[in-house]
């Protein structure tokens, strides 16, 4: 329906055995929206901007369809990303590729310290 979820549906439909969910939480929309400093940066965050409040949505909309013997984890990537790093997050260089992957490999790796249990 109009409701569905695009990532999720099938997840939920094909593998009713699965308890714990582990989402990547969407970064907040709001801090990627920064003024353009040329077109180029304009272009980028025109495509990002509604991948983003997608992504959003059907984690929204997956949360209110699990079930409530499921669990739901959600690993809050933009906590790692520093304030001062926002105004560029969205530079397409290889500089900001590495540092945002450093962010995220911290944020995976300080999840899984703090829910040993979830990983035998």
């Amino acid at each position: 329906g109009a409701y569905d979820t695009f990532n999720f549906d099938g997840l939920l439909a094909h593998e009713p055995g699965i308890e714990n969910f582990i989402v990547f939480d969407p970064m907040g929309i709001n801090k990627l929206l920064q003024p353009p400093k040329d077109l180029w940066d304009a272009f980028g965050q025109s495509i990002i901007t509604p991948l983003v409040a997608l992504a959003q949505r059907d984690l929204k909309l997956f949360e209110q369809k699990l079930s409530p013997s499921k669990n739901l984890y959600k690993v809050e990537f933009k906590n790692y990303i520093p304030n001062d790093w926002w105004p560029t997050v969205m530079n397409w260089n290889r500089s900001n590729l590495e540092r945002l992957f450093v962010a995220g490999y911290q944020a995976g790796q300080n999840f899984v310290a703090n829910h040993p249990g979830l990983f035998p």
